[in-house]
């Protein structure tokens, strides 16, 4: 329609790597700044306001603001000028010329597919080590040490972490069943006859 609002989005930025690694919370700060763009005329890039509490209600979960607006930054794709104290900060798209008239930066298109990669979807994500890894890992003593009253659900019973620690509980013996790993007697219900 005539006199519609757009945002300038070349196909080089959607098709680059900074585009594609982006999580879903730093697509939406991006959403937030095109539409604020789009809101004053396409002339307030560099000085776009994009306020927590605005964020929070566009989808982004307040845990998760400053995460977005990081890897946003560090994806070249967002360029932010930090306010301090009581002031805002100040953010600019970096494909777009900016309100004072300066050319684009495009830093998006300086950041390597490797250091986007290793600096913004490895540091986010970190791999989850199944119950084998988990309980195959050496205990040293420099390791962060469990409360000896958490418990596991392993295969249909509750197994001690304690791992032998303390007194009255054996390494995987399942807590207030009697039951342990070792095999079953036979009976119906696994337990061993008195």
């Amino acid at each position: 329609m005539k006199g519609e609002a757009f945002v300038k989005l070349p196909r080089d930025v959607v098709a680059s790597s900074s585009w594609r690694v982006l999580s879903i919370n730093s697509r939406r700060f991006l959403d937030f700044l095109m539409i604020e763009h789009m809101r004053h005329g396409g002339k307030r890039n560099g000085f776009l306001l994009a306020p927590r509490r605005q964020l929070w209600e566009f989808g982004i979960g307040s845990h998760f603001v400053s995460g977005a607006i990081e890897e946003a930054e560090q994806t070249g794709l967002v360029d932010c000028k930090r306010g301090t104290g009581r002031r805002p900060s100040y953010y600019a798209l970096t494909w777009l010329p900016l309100a004072d008239g300066a050319p684009p930066t495009n830093r998006w298109s300086v950041v390597s597919a490797v250091s986007t990669q290793n600096e913004c979807c490895l540091a986010l994500t970190k791999p989850v080590a199944s119950a084998e890894q988990h309980s195959q890992r050496p205990k040293t003593g420099s390791a962060k040490q469990h409360s000896p009253s958490r418990t596991s659900y392993q295969g249909g019973g509750v197994l001690s972490e304690v791992e032998g620690k303390g007194t009255g509980v054996e390494p995987g013996q399942r807590v207030g069943s009697g039951l342990t790993d070792r095999p079953s007697s036979g009976k119906p219900n696994g337990r061993a006859a008195p």
